[in-house]
C-alpha cells in the first residue's frame, strides 16, 4: 500500500468521536501529515448510511455491522436484578467511522460545572469548568440558545424538542413532575439546577450529526496532508 511508504507526523488509531476531531484539527496545519485508521467502515459525507443519519437511534443500534463482534460485559449486579439479567451480555462497542457518535442516542448533555472543578481540585490542571467551557462552545452550533454559555459557529448541530412539541406521554410525565414541584429547565446545558427539561441532541431536526459528519467534511477530506483509512 502507498500509505506504508508515507511518513506520517501523526497516526490516529480509531476514527471514533475523538479520533475524527483529532484528524480534523491536526490536519489544519499543512506541515502535519495525518493518517486516521478506523477498523470499521468509513462514512464519507455523500455515503452516510440511512440508519446512521436517522433521527431514531435504534436503527443504527440494530445494525450489528457497526459493532465489534464477541464483546460481552456484565449487565448489572443490583439486588433488584434477577440472576438471569446479570449474566454477561453483548457489549455495544462501535466499529464505524464516528464511533459511538454514529450509533448512540445523540444526547449532547454537558457535565456539571462542579464536577469539572472537582477534577482540577483532584489534580487535573486545566480541566475546571472555566477552562472547558470555551471548547463546549467551540464545538456546537446550538440552534436554540446563544449567549456566553453557547456557541453558534461550531460544526456539531445541537437542538431540543420544544415543550409544546412533546408527545402526549412525555407531556403527561412533565405534568406530574411539575405538580410535584419540580421546575422546568429550558436549557439543561446552561441551568444546572434540579428539574426536568428537553434533552439536547446532536441532531438538526431530521438527521444525526456524528463526529465523523461534523469534523470530516468534504473540505477536510480534500486536504492533501490527511489520509483516511476505513476497514483497516
Amino acid at each position: 500500500m502507498e500509505i506504508a511508504r508515507t511518513k506520517a507526523s501523526f497516526v490516529i488509531v480509531g476514527g471514533g468521536s475523538a479520533g475524527c476531531v483529532l484528524a480534523s484539527r491536526l490536519s489544519e496545519r499543512p506541515e502535519n501529515r495525518v493518517v486516521l485508521i478506523e477498523a470499521g467502515q468509513d462514512t464519507p459525507p455523500d455515503l452516510i448510511p440511512e440508519d446512521i443519519l436517522a433521527t431514531y437511534p435504534g436503527r443504527a443500534m440494530a445494525n450489528m455491522n457497526y459493532f465489534w463482534e464477541g464483546l460481552r460485559a456484565q449487565r448489572g449486579n443490583g439486588a433488584h436484578i434477577p440472576p438471569a439479567g446479570r449474566a454477561p451480555g453483548f457489549f455495544h462497542q462501535a466499529r464505524v467511522m464516528g464511533g459511538g457518535s454514529s450509533i448512540n442516542a445523540q444526547i449532547a448533555l454537558r457535565g456539571l460545572p462542579r464536577d469539572f472543578d472537582g477534577w482540577q481540585d483532584a489534580g487535573a490542571e486545566g480541566w475546571n469548568w472555566e477552562a472547558v467551557l470555551p471548547f463546549f462552545r467551540k464545538l456546537e452550533h446550538d440552534v436554540d440558545f446563544s449567549g456566553p454559555l453557547h456557541g453558534q459557529d461550531g460544526p456539531v448541530q445541537i437542538r431540543r424538542v420544544p415543550l409544546n412539541r412533546w408527545d402526549p406521554f412525555t407531556q403527561a410525565i412533565g405534568a406530574v413532575w411539575h405538580a410535584q414541584g419540580h421546575a422546568y429547565l429550558a436549557d439543561m446545558n446552561g441551568d444546572f439546577g434540579d428539574g426536568y427539561s428537553a434533552v439536547p441532541f446532536t441532531n438538526d431536526g431530521s438527521q444525526r450529526w456524528s463526529s465523523a459528519r461534523s469534523y470530516l467534511t468534504r473540505k477536510v477530506r480534500s486536504r492533501p496532508n490527511l489520509t483516511i483509512l476505513g476497514r483497516a
